[in-house]
């Protein structure tokens, strides 16, 4: 256990913050140059999770704690929304790379023929998850959660549409169309099976 707080707490002083804020700005306001950026840059797996991933899954697991405990409004939930933290944050982590697997399998098939190594579909995939991920921050800010929330949701899959071309060589709009529709329906079975095992985690201490 002290062994995995040393090395998250040496991934944290890790992170480029000023690099992270950068990137996030660029996304935000040229997204199709953000994609010719990301698809040059030579960074392993383990770099892109400990540089652009680490701070935003944290984050937004550590808001989706603080709604839990505000909701169930007692201080017993204390213990159960810790826990539901880490269940989130472990899920989130591992959900982008099955996620980048599935969608390096779909785009293999002969209707999309992309040749594109797995790197590229587990940027395709990290990128547009950063952008969803942020707006999880704003789940405790009552009024304008959710209708921030589905705003980010909806600039993530543009996101991913956008770098289709760019990262995976699916030129074809009618194709890219399809493979947006299809990564989707993917993308929110893995996150309804993944939020049913968190919250198994706090519900069963909690009840």
């Amino acid at each position: 256990m002290n062994q995995g707080c040393k090395g998250l707490l040496k991934s944290l002083k890790e992170i480029d913050t000023e690099g992270l804020f950068a990137r996030i700005t660029l996304i935000a306001s040229r997204p199709q140059d953000a994609w010719e950026v990301i698809k040059g840059e030579l960074l392993s797996i383990q770099e892109i999770y400990i540089q652009h991933l680490l701070i935003i899954v944290l984050l937004s697991s550590f808001f989706e704690c603080i709604d839990f405990m505000v909701k169930a409004g007692s201080f017993s939930a204390f213990g159960p929304g810790v826990m539901l933290m880490l269940a989130a944050f472990i899920t989130k982590m591992a959900m982008v790379y099955v996620f980048a697997m599935l969608l390096e399998f779909l785009a293999k098939q002969p209707m999309f023929g992309s040749e594109a190594g797995f790197m590229s579909f587990f940027k395709l995939v990290t990128y547009p998850s950063i952008i969803g991920l942020l707006g999880n921050i704003f789940s405790v800010v009552p009024y304008i959660n959710y209708p921030l929330m589905i705003l980010a949701s909806f600039y993530g899959g543009y996101f991913l549409y956008l770098g289709l071309e760019t990262m995976i060589g699916i030129v074809d709009y009618q194709k890219r169309a399809i493979f947006l529709g299809l990564a989707l329906v993917v993308m929110c079975s893995i996150v309804l099976i993944f939020n049913i095992l968190i919250w198994r985690v706090p519900l069963a201490v909690l009840f």
